[in-house]
């Protein structure tokens, strides 16, 4: 989304290419992630509180693929797909990390949980059609579709490796994750840029481009702030938890937009409205219901 932002804002010529933009980021997160990280360790030591573990590296190193891999699959189908398609793909988010994460962790969800989801996806997508302008809504390439199918499973995959790492011997504190996902996917956007030759342009653009550089110095603050809070949800909770808070969060972006316009909500908008607030109800009363669950058999065998 920002690599879109950044390229409807500049001409094709002072452009910085998406892969580009988002190795900055990864790079910037990186040396925020060092920051903090710098912070706890001289809490720990002022407390007295020295802990020494070996992370499972090869686990960060695949979850920084997955996440390089949906990332760049995004991206590219946006050259064979309408950008409303690809914002309705990846709307659906929840329903991949959930699937993988049944596949791969074993998880199991109640059927609250798969409503929820449910209701929260369909009310996106809903919306999200209800807004797309007909002239933007051209012709798709299969090409498209299967690199968007790619980037939704490499998301799930991506949340089933932080729940993997979570279940690790030694879990990664949410600092280490933020740190080592970054720094490995930066390895991994580094050969890609140089290849479709956003290195050089990129580079060139902010030697000489004082307003990019400003742009780019706010995009990646935003970006490395919202990283912070959302490698906290993942570790204090889970990916699904994280998932479905970023996925409603892009939808009540666009909802308080559209009420601050004085835009009027057409029946299907309103729909799709309370489709997402009965996902969220269900969601809470189901994550209510898991919680109370322990203290009622332990009522139940006094």
């Amino acid at each position: 989304d920002q690599a879109v932002a950044l390229e409807n804002k500049y001409s094709s010529a002072q452009t910085i290419g998406a892969s580009f933009t988002v190795l900055l980021q990864c790079l910037t997160n990186t040396l925020v992630a060092m920051l903090w990280q710098r912070i706890d360790q001289a809490v720990a030591l002022e407390n007295k509180v020295i802990t020494r573990r070996r992370l499972h590296h090869s686990l960060l190193i695949l979850t920084a693929f997955c996440y390089f891999v949906a990332m760049a699959a995004s991206n590219e189908s946006l050259r064979y797909v309408t950008y409303p398609t690809a914002v309705l793909a990846k709307s659906s988010k929840l329903i991949p990390t959930m699937v993988l994460g049944y596949l791969v962790e074993r998880r199991h969800y109640n059927r609250h949980e798969w409503l929820a989801a449910a209701c929260i996806t369909s009310g996106v997508i809903l919306f999200n059609l209800s807004r797309a302008p007909a002239e933007e809504q051209g012709e798709n390439s299969t090409y498209g579709i299967l690199l968007l199918c790619l980037s939704l499973v490499m998301d799930g995959l991506l949340g089933s490796c932080q729940g993997l790492l979570k279940k690790s011997t030694f879990p990664p504190t949410a600092t280490e994750t933020m740190l080592f996902v970054n720094l490995y996917a930066a390895a991994f956007f580094i050969p890609l840029s140089v290849y479709t030759n956003e290195w050089n342009q990129g580079w060139q653009l902010l030697s000489t481009n004082a307003t990019i550089r400003h742009d780019i110095l706010w995009l990646n603050a935003a970006a490395a702030c919202g990283q912070i809070f959302i490698f906290l949800t993942i570790t204090w909770y889970s990916s699904l938890m994280c998932t479905t808070i970023t996925t409603t969060r892009k939808f009540f972006t666009i909802l308080l937009s559209v009420l601050h316009f004085g835009h009027e909500f057409t029946r299907i908008q309103w729909t799709s409205v309370a489709l997402v607030f009965a996902g969220l109800y269900t969601a809470i009363v189901s994550k209510a219901r898991i919680q109370q669950e322990p203290t009622i058999m332990k009522k139940k065998t006094e």
